[in-house]
């Protein structure tokens, strides 16, 4: 079933501070996707502050306890509503359980015509279109992770690193980074028509790949359990696609750390997104997919 990521997480009034959502089984890869139960955490921030002159310009979610999708119940509190700029935090928590689950803060800003302006980084030149790179081919029966339904609400057509599709061999040592073309099926725009910017947590939260990558093919495969996520949102996205750029340079510990550059298909950096995951191996068919 194909699922609508601004219905989704659409929050709703429970009195002072308080806010309740249900997130649909179309987002389960375990639990929730990470980046959809920040996004729940980080829309209630947005209801509280309920500014339309203002728009994300930063997020950051620790991830305290699994989401399942399931009602779930976000306190709020505004820390600042000031002119140009205004703050607040979120702390989500699975209805009828104790415990926090995501603690959430979240900055909104004007914008404003500037000289002090520049993007000094530049769209991988591999990027070139969507269209221009082979889509993947059915998932295999064989497959190590099982089928999830979040993988039905994305399309990706990967450009940088090693396709699963041409099997082990295909695999050599490398940077441990990928990019590929990715949108969601349903457009995440608001009855404006404006792209949602809180959207951008879904794909921002991406960074096996890239460890994937460097580590090459194995008996044993991982998991990214993250524990940190956060989100510096620099520009509106105008297009479904975006270009999405995985970097992991270190990991070890169990932990595994990274950042993602999003792209929109013109080029522009939209937003970065910085993540600490656990690392938890398994062996297909032991259960951790229950």
């Amino acid at each position: 079933m194909t699922g609508d990521f601004c219905a989704d997480t659409a929050v709703r009034p429970e009195g002072p501070n308080r806010w309740t959502a249900d997130i649909p089984d179309d987002w389960r890869v375990i639990y929730a996707f990470g980046g959809v139960s920040m996004a729940v955490a980080v829309r209630a921030i947005a209801a509280a502050v309920d500014r339309h002159d203002l728009t994300l310009r930063s997020a950051h979610a620790v991830f305290c306890a699994p989401v399942p999708c399931t009602g779930v119940e976000i306190d709020t509190e505004v820390l600042r509503d000031g002119r140009t700029a205004a703050q607040g935090r979120s702390v989500l928590r699975v209805a009828g359980v104790e415990g926090t689950a995501i603690a959430a803060t979240a900055t909104f800003g004007t914008a404003e015509e500037t000289p002090l302006a520049y993007q000094d980084v530049a769209i991988a030149p591999e990027a070139g279109r969507p269209d221009d790179h082979e889509p993947p081919p059915p998932r295999p029966e064989d497959a190590p992770f099982p089928a999830t339904p979040f993988h039905e609400q994305t399309e990706w057509r990967p450009v940088i690193g090693t396709r699963w599709w041409d099997g082990p061999e295909a695999w050599s040592p490398g940077p441990a980074h990928t990019a590929e073309w990715t949108r969601l099926r349903v457009p995440a725009c608001r009855p404006d028509g404006t792209y949602d910017p809180i959207a951008l947590c879904v794909p921002g939260d991406a960074l096996g790949s890239a460890i994937g990558e460097f580590l090459g093919p194995r008996d044993d495969h991982f998991f990214t359990v993250t524990l940190e996520l956060g989100i510096d949102v620099f520009a509106p996205q105008r297009t479904p696609w975006l270009f999405r750029h995985v970097r992991a340079p270190i990991a070890g510990d169990g932990y595994g750390w990274g950042t993602v550059e999003l792209f929109g298909e013109d080029g522009t950096l939209l937003a970065v997104t910085h993540q600490l995951a656990r690392l938890r191996r398994f062996t297909p068919g032991d259960g951790f997919f229950g």
